[in-house]
């Protein structure tokens, strides 16, 4: 039977790093025909916990594999993303986009003739990386690591939010007779 691989690309801190490990595990104990590959992109504030947890845990799983990718020479944030923890994590997220295809080429696309890539399952933070699965012709899904409430919270203040802007614009158009258009506004 033909195996499939999985390329796992979440952010390498410790709250989005395990539940993505947890999620490849859970997807292997359901299905032995699914191998896993995670690229492994240091962040600037990693810590030890995240190391210790991915080196410990490579020696239980050998169906996981864990690749690290070198740090981007390249990197150095925009002015607007020294005020910006999300432009920040946007922009260096970014810059890792090419080594990331590479690597799945190299070890994945390279490899096995048995094996095929299936798709990328990309964290919610890593969603510039939807690029490279469309650049390569695999479907990509996106993870959102935290709990259905939050999730859900997130989904309630977007509603809020687009209502809001609603409601402001029919206030505006009854002030002045104009209308803006809701695409100018930034979600």
């Amino acid at each position: 039977m033909k195996k499939a691989e999985l390329v796992f690309i979440p952010v390498s801190a410790t709250g989005h790093l395990i539940p993505n490990i947890e999620l490849a595990k859970r997807f292997l104990s359901r299905d032995n025909r699914f191998s896993k590959t995670i690229p492994v992109i240091d962040f600037p504030t990693d810590t030890s916990i995240t190391a210790a947890y991915t080196n410990s845990f490579v020696e239980s799983n050998p169906q996981i594999k864990f690749i690290y990718l070198p740090p981007t020479a390249d990197f150095s944030p925009s002015q607007e993303a020294n005020k910006s923890a999300e432009k920040f994590l946007t922009e260096f997220i970014d810059c890792h986009k090419a080594s990331v295809k590479e690597t799945i080429i190299k070890h994945v696309l390279s490899g096995s003739d048995s094996i095929s890539l299936a798709g990328l399952v990309v964290d919610f933070f890593c969603t510039s990386m939807i690029d490279v699965a469309n650049e390569l012709g695999v479907p990509s899904y996106l993870f959102f690591p935290s709990g259905a409430a939050y999730l859900g919270l997130f989904q309630y203040l977007l509603f809020v939010f687009v209502m809001l802007v609603v409601q402001r614009r029919r206030e505006i158009k009854t002030k002045t007779g104009h209308v803006f258009s809701l695409d100018k506004i930034c979600i």
